[in-house]
């Protein structure tokens, strides 16, 4: 339950519940996974990353315009998006967000 709100979870969900929300698990279900708790500034790369693309994307087309932006290297930058990516496609099907 999220805000209140029942939520349907099946082998492979991923349930993102942000700050502020309210969560409850029923203890009488035989839950099986992982609860993964991570602190804003973990995410805060990711959002500056997402950011850039969606005010930009009409003029950067190269990676290195986004490194540069968020000063990093192209490769790391390349290599973070990928393998984001591929978690979240291969890994979590189906995805709820």
């Amino acid at each position: 339950m999220v805000d209140f709100e029942s939520i349907t979870c099946s082998p492979g969900s991923l349930l993102v519940v942000r700050p502020g929300q309210v969560q409850r698990f029923n203890m009488n279900n035989n839950w099986q996974g992982w609860v993964l708790i991570l602190r804003p500034e973990f995410l805060q790369p990711f959002i500056a990353y997402r950011r850039a693309v969606e005010r930009n994307f009409q003029h950067w087309h190269q990676v290195a315009d986004y490194a540069k932006h968020l000063a990093c290297s192209e490769k790391s930058l390349s290599r973070a998006t990928h393998r984001i990516a591929k978690f979240l496609v291969f890994s979590l099907r189906p995805l709820r967000l």
